[in-house]
């Protein structure tokens, strides 16, 4: 089970990513403050909760504060778990599954294993949907195997 911070992060790094929408983060801020004892909700819920002209990089830095350790590695496991799902049950666009992928192992700013691997598979799907390269669809079925490996995280979600 992932508390509030490990979520905040989730949420604060999908956002960025633009996997998640502003109307997902206020909807589970509005959903925490419902069901977190008063005195245990941070301020920065409410103003996330009223999102009247704010932009996507202020609920952000709101979402780091209420995150106030760091959890990027959970975070990036358990996106790349939801990409899975994703991905495999049709729930989401290939192209923006793919992209959210790209964007998340450049945004970590870590040239570790995860980063080549999504990284590469990421240039092979544009390189097939350019017509330069194998079939798309093999390309998907490779990117899907990859995110196998975290589908247990996105289950904590």
């Amino acid at each position: 089970m992932l508390d509030l911070t490990q979520k905040a992060e989730i949420y604060s790094l999908g956002l960025y990513i633009g996997y998640f929408t502003l109307s997902d983060v206020v909807g589970w801020a509005d959903k925490m403050i419902s069901e977190l004892d008063i005195s245990s909700i941070p301020n920065e819920l409410y103003d996330i909760s009223m999102p009247l002209n704010k932009k996507i990089d202020d609920v952000v830095n709101l979402l780091h504060t209420v995150s106030s350790e760091n959890h990027i590695d959970l975070a990036t496991k358990v996106l790349l778990g939801l990409f899975y799902k994703d991905l495999n049950m049709s729930q989401k666009d290939s192209d923006e599954i793919i992209t959210s992928m790209y964007r998340l192992v450049w945004k970590r700013n870590v040239h570790d294993d995860l980063f080549y691997r999504a990284n590469g598979l990421e240039s092979e799907y544009e390189t097939a949907v350019n017509g330069y390269g194998g079939e798309v669809q093999g390309v998907i079925k490779d990117i899907i195997e990859f995110l196998r490996d975290y589908q247990q995280y996105g289950e904590l979600f």
